[in-house]
């Protein structure tokens, strides 16, 4: 008895070793599709030109339209508000000697009032402020300080009667200059170029600028999608070992920008 438990053990070793040398039938695994991730793009700017930074400027309404309510304010013993110019203090704006036959002069005896005052609220800011008969309109301006501390408010209770809701006014800041940038996406047959030459702000403005760009030229059976904030992936329709992504630009320049590798293939 003992013999045959001893045979039998010995059998069984022999299976699961037999086992472990020739292995299991390996499992066959599904196609798959070529696909190719960005790098992290963190600037989105392709605007060569880029757009200068510029100053505040306020326009008043229309004093043609809203001349007998001037006139009328004119005549009253409220004729003050104030105007502060960036970090300067609101300055009042004295209207008590403005006098005029018409919409003209007074517009234009109004905006000298308030250059006045504008440039003593800003002694550092060369403000100016015109009256244009055409518009009959006041506009007041930072003029060569720019950007975003590049500020207008005007203030107190009288001054809706001459500048409505819109008592506040900004410079903009400067956007410098981007990079163009040209590239070629292939699946082997077709092939599209994708141009970049405007500001797209973020990934999904890319990523919206490239959707085109594979609908148009050759047409290449290829999706594109962000991943996160910072990067996009290319993947093939196709799969299999012939389902390719190739990426090609004339500036070398251009295609190292978006990408490590230029090439990816799917598996059969």
């Amino acid at each position: 008895m003992k013999k045959n438990n001893v045979f039998f053990a010995g059998l069984i070793s022999l299976v699961l070793i037999s086992v472990v040398f020739l292995g299991c039938p390996e499992e066959k695994s599904d196609p798959t599709a070529a696909s190719l991730t960005s790098k992290e793009i963190t600037d989105f700017n392709f605007d060569g030109t880029g757009v200068p930074a510029t100053a505040a400027t306020l326009e008043s309404l229309d004093l043609k339209t809203t001349e007998a309510a001037v006139a009328s304010l004119l005549t009253t013993q409220a004729k003050v508000f104030k105007i502060k110019i960036g970090s300067g203090s609101p300055t009042g704006v004295d209207l008590s000697t403005i006098s005029g036959a018409n919409t003209a002069a007074i517009g234009a005896a109004i905006a000298a009032a308030i250059q006045d005052a504008a440039q003593t609220s800003g002694s550092n800011v060369t403000t100016t402020a015109n009256y244009d008969d055409t518009t009959g309109k006041i506009t007041i301006s930072t003029g060569t300080v720019v950007g975003t501390s590049a500020t207008i408010t005007v203030s107190d209770d009288e001054v809706a009667d001459f500048f409505g809701a819109t008592l506040t006014a900004s410079g903009t800041a400067e956007v410098p200059a981007g990079t163009p940038r040209e590239f070629e996406i292939s699946d082997g047959t077709e092939s599209t170029t994708v141009t970049l030459s405007t500001n797209v702000t973020n990934i999904a403005g890319l990523v919206t600028k490239i959707e085109a760009a594979l609908k148009t030229g050759g047409k290449p059976a290829i999706t594109v999608k962000a991943d996160g904030t910072k990067k996009f992936v290319l993947t093939t329709t196709a799969k299999g070992k012939d389902a390719v992504i190739g990426i090609d630009a004339t500036d070398e320049d251009d295609k190292k920008f978006f990408f490590e590798t230029f090439t990816a293939a799917g598996k059969d």
